[in-house]
């Protein structure tokens, strides 16, 4: 889906896949297809950003054994989002010929899309093979999975996917796919990858039952994203990522010291796409803002390392706010007309705003 993003509409940001992990049913540690992702987003009609307040992944080491995952749904932040128009899973047929398998997985490759290719393990041995490849080689090494066709299953069988984001068949007796894992990073796995044979058997089976059953699957997704026009102000606010993580550094480590602080960094993100909606509709306020970020970044940063900083230009800031209200929806008009209150009793009180010095 990052890929798609990016693909689509050119924003490059990393997704949260906590989201999934703690609002799928059954829980997602469980083990499902790419068509159970795709369902949860289309019943969702949104991802959100990695980035969003408790929405990094937490359930490192958890199992389906665990039950549960380690953070609850309702507790994840989902005000900033990118909106999901449709999104479906598509087979990519790989049966009965090498040749059209290969070529199929290409054409979806050279679309600059992702190909998620699940594949089932029969066997304990089977599965501690890859683990120790996973492990004990670098990522230059190339599994072969036709050594373990035609297993029968043990109490060990099991199934996993992955993410196909490349190839290389440059040497006609060494081509691979280069496939992204999920199991982080490690010395001899920097960016987390592997490769494995491309001139496989796309038929391979395992036994189980008395029957025969396919041991790999590849399929893709089709999403049409909605309008993600938070983006685009992002884009006219900020000169740079790093503003952003400014402003959420404050945001955690500031207002987040105390109640009144979370309550207002809580109305602030609720209202958010509110108020970047106002902003876009209003080039002169998101020009203002814009200047205001730009002036007053390093108070901002100086009030979370040395406890406070300096907002030499207070009355703009005042008179902006009054500015913005005028221009936005009733409760948004409520939030900017609160704070500019607080910050005019502060100032007369000669008290700080949530560790600014207000000048």
């Amino acid at each position: 889906m990052e890929i798609d993003l990016y693909r689509q509409l050119g924003i490059k940001n990393r997704l949260s896949t906590q989201f999934l992990n703690s609002c799928d049913t059954p829980y997602a540690c469980c083990g499902g297809w790419l068509s159970d992702v795709a369902g949860f987003y289309a019943s969702k009609t949104y991802a959100i950003p990695w980035a969003n307040p408790n929405a990094q992944f937490q359930d490192a080491g958890k199992t389906c054994a665990s039950g549960a995952s380690a953070r609850s749904c309702s507790s994840i932040d989902t005000a900033t989002q990118y909106p999901v128009t449709s999104i479906t899973d598509q087979t990519i047929s790989v049966r009965g010929n090498q040749a059209t398998a290969i070529s199929n997985i290409k054409n979806v490759l050279s679309q600059n899309k992702g190909v998620g290719f699940a594949f089932f393990l029969a066997t304990t041995a089977d599965w501690n093979a890859f683990f120790s490849f996973w492990s004990n080689q670098d990522e230059s090494a190339v599994f072969n999975y036709d050594s373990y066709c035609g297993h029968t299953t043990d109490s060990g069988y099991g199934g996993h996917l992955v993410l196909l984001v490349g190839y290389n068949d440059d040497d006609p007796n060494n081509k691979y796919w280069i496939a992204l894992n999920s199991w982080g990073s490690s010395s001899n796995r920097p960016n987390g990858l592997f490769r494995f044979k491309m001139d496989m058997n796309y038929d391979c089976y395992f036994k189980d039952g008395g029957s025969n059953y396919y041991s790999h699957y590849f399929n893709t997704l089709s999403i049409a994203w909605g309008s993600t026009e938070w983006e685009t102000a992002y884009q006219n606010l900020l000169a740079s990522p790093a503003d952003l993580a400014i402003l959420r550094s404050y945001r955690d480590n500031v207002l987040g010291r105390n109640v009144a602080g979370k309550e207002v960094s809580r109305l602030l993100y609720q209202n958010s796409q509110q108020a970047l909606w106002v902003l876009l509709s209003n080039p002169e306020l998101m020009d203002w803002a814009a200047r205001l970020i730009q002036n007053n970044k390093g108070a901002v940063a100086d009030a979370e390392s040395f406890g406070e900083g300096v907002i030499a230009d207070t009355d703009d800031v005042l008179a902006f706010l009054q500015a913005f209200a005028r221009k936005s929806p009733p409760a948004l008009r409520v939030l900017a007309d609160s704070v500019r209150g607080q910050m005019i009793r502060k100032r007369a009180n000669g008290e700080p705003f949530f560790g600014l010095d207000l000048k």
